[in-house]
């Protein structure tokens, strides 16, 4: 299943993504654009919750090392690469 990391929509973001992970645990959930510097946070937070939520990093050419973060944040087996 794939959604988006974006904050403040009613359908993803990572309190709608918590919710449906906590209802199904065993979806597996790619977590897409999860770099962006405004809502990585939150998004990790959410994958460290949960074992079968990825992060996405397409998009993530805007911030600075933002993947090498992520990697040291969630772990590299995490990470999935989309353009």
């Amino acid at each position: 299943v794939l959604t988006h990391a974006w904050s403040g929509d009613v359908y993803c973001g990572p309190e709608p993504v918590r919710r449906v992970m906590r209802k199904y645990p065993e979806v597996r959930l790619l977590f897409g654009h999860a770099l962006f510097p405004t809502t990585f946070e939150e998004a990790a937070a959410v994958a460290r919750e949960f074992e079968h939520l990825w992060l996405d990093v397409t998009s993530s050419n805007q911030c600075y090392r933002m993947i090498e973060h992520a990697v040291a944040t969630i772990g590299a087996h995490r990470i999935v690469y989309g353009s």
